[in-house]
């Protein structure tokens, strides 16, 4: 794992600690100040976009990482999922 790989991990614990709508606030915040960037990826692969699904973020900030961060919807992690992979194995039925 690189210094960056583990830089994401620790932003990415940090931010499970917070509410949902907290850590939606805290990550759009960062990549608005180009703290994070929308294609960076940690060592699973996860981009801010799929963390914020596989972290149950509210659909507002899914909505806002797509429209207003430029994160990518067809984001694909490490091992080839999606985010509709994501949204199933969650049992999410707004984002399937």
């Amino acid at each position: 794992m690189n210094d960056r790989e583990k830089e994401l991990k620790e932003i990415y614990d940090d931010l499970k600690k917070e509410s949902i709508k907290e850590r939606g606030n805290k990550l759009l915040g960062m990549l608005s100040s180009g703290k994070v960037k929308p294609t960076e990826r940690d060592k699973l692969g996860l981009c801010p976009f799929l963390f914020a699904i596989d972290s149950s973020f509210d659909m507002d900030t899914i909505k806002k990482l797509v429209k207003d961060a430029g994160c990518n919807i067809k984001s694909i992690d490490a091992e080839g999922d999606t985010a509709l992979h994501y949204a199933v194995n969650l049992e999410c039925k707004e984002l399937e």
